[in-house]
């Protein structure tokens, strides 16, 4: 896949992991993928997606439940994993995915 493809590809990916200035990306339906690019780059990209920390975002569609766990940070369920969300973003991805799912409804 070419990286500019990626706004092409959004609704087949769940989230995105970085890995230094790789990002790995998972998909519904294929293997996971490993590309050269940053996770700022990725998510400059694909702009609907909620960063939940520095090294992963994730796609709205896809989060099932973020919850807070008892050392004030958090984790977010996204297609069976759970993901863990910085202590600074979770208030933030809540609220995103509050609106993201009200709008749907």
């Amino acid at each position: 896949m070419r990286h500019s493809a990626l706004g092409n590809q959004a609704g087949r990916i769940t989230h995105l992991i970085g890995e230094g200035n790789y990002t790995r990306i998972y998909f519904t339906d294929a293997p996971t993928l490993l590309i050269s690019r940053t996770l700022s780059y990725c998510t400059a990209q694909l702009p609907h997606f909620v960063r939940l920390h520095r090294m992963c975002a994730a796609n709205p569609d896809y989060i099932n439940e973020i919850r807070p766990i008892p050392n004030k940070r958090g984790e977010a369920l996204i297609a069976g994993a759970w993901l863990p969300v910085s202590n600074r973003r979770l208030p933030d991805a809540i609220r995103q995915l509050k609106a993201i799912k009200s709008k749907a409804v």
